[in-house]
């Protein structure tokens, strides 16, 4: 899964030039909610910047503000929003099944965090691109279910690759450049038409603070390196 990630700066200016981003939603524009700092510790339910195609005319994005935990109108009602759909299995669950089909979306991020878990201790690693660019992260939403809230979205989570799967067995969908277009426009019939796994040898990771397990922890030292742990990987 992928609980946490950092998006430095989630702005107009930073999002139209890295993503082509062409409309913006009144909720983007005026909302309290918008990202006007860094987040190096981004949370489910915070409210974040998204990047969807706004179906007006092709190639054409529109930036949305919607809150990660994935919530249909049934899950609403259990008070479960999912922070996460699992690609294997997501064509067999009722929950995700229309989303996947038909509302694709963009997560814009410069990192993103996982736990490693040995002799009792929870330490968490960054993991980002080499490049340590601004990337997507493939993500489903749903709409608004009642007047005045922002849409839900959730991460697509793959098996991890060889890199990752050192500290845990999923990792989130990265995607690469050329294929952000193709996520937007997929219709989530066949295989994927770009690899789910990210290759190892253009990412990263290192350990970082324990501080980072805290949700309200929203320091630069959040991706700071740290000396790497004893933890036998």
């Amino acid at each position: 899964m992928c609980g946490r990630f950092s998006l430095i700066d989630g702005s107009k200016v930073v999002l139209q030039d890295r993503f082509g981003v062409k409309h913006w939603t009144a909720e983007f524009e005026t909302s309290s909610g918008a990202p006007t700092h860094a987040l190096y510790n981004a949370a489910p339910s915070f409210t974040l910047p998204v990047i969807l195609d706004s179906f007006r005319e092709a190639g054409e994005k529109v930036g949305v503000l919607a809150r990660w935990g994935f919530e249909a109108a049934w899950a609403r009602k259990s008070g479960h929003p999912f922070a996460n759909a699992r690609l294997d299995t997501i064509r067999e669950r009722p929950t995700f099944r229309e989303a996947f089909a038909h509302r694709h979306c963009l997560v814009p991020a410069n990192s993103f965090f996982e736990w490693h878990r040995e002799k009792g201790i929870k330490q968490p690693y960054c993991i980002k691109p080499k490049d340590e660019g601004l990337f997507a992260m493939a993500g489903i939403w749903e709409p608004a279910l009642r007047a005045g809230d922002a849409p839900t979205f959730a991460l697509l989570t793959t098996e991890a690759n060889a890199m990752m799967s050192k500290i845990h067995d999923r990792m989130p969908i990265i995607l690469e450049k050329k294929d952000e277009e193709a996520w937007l426009t997929w219709h989530g019939r066949g295989d994927l038409p770009f690899p789910a796994q990210y290759p190892s040898e253009k990412m990263k990771m290192y350990p970082v603070s324990t501080k980072v397990n805290k949700v309200a922890y929203n320091e630069p030292e959040a991706i700071a390196p740290i000396p790497e742990p004893s933890l036998g990987i």
